[in-house]
């Protein structure tokens, strides 16, 4: 499994951690801001996983960027990928 898995389930996790009222990993983000799009992506992709892997997906925010999620893929404490959405701003959507 490769880079659209792994981008594919960090978007779902992003999306799970700012519609859980468990967590606080994701405090500024809103679906109001995932619904209007992924305005950048980062992903380093570091490693292959194998079919029957078991995989940590870690999500947060750092504050340095209130529509900015960072995620973590990891597998036995090696991070096999980062990535980072940039969403765009809700309150200030371009009209087309």
């Amino acid at each position: 499994m490769g880079f659209q898995w792994y981008a594919q389930h960090a978007i779902d996790a992003v999306l799970l951690a700012v519609t859980s009222p468990e967590t606080d990993a994701i405090t500024t983000l809103t679906t109001s801001n995932m619904v209007t799009g992924i305005n950048s992506l980062s992903v380093d992709y570091i490693k292959e996983c194998y079919y029957g892997d078991q995989l940590d997906l870690f999500v947060w925010q750092d504050g340095a960027h209130k529509n900015t999620a960072h995620c973590w893929i990891r597998n036995q404490g090696e991070v096999f990928s980062k990535i980072t959405f940039l969403f765009n701003d809700a309150t200030n959507r371009p009209s087309l």
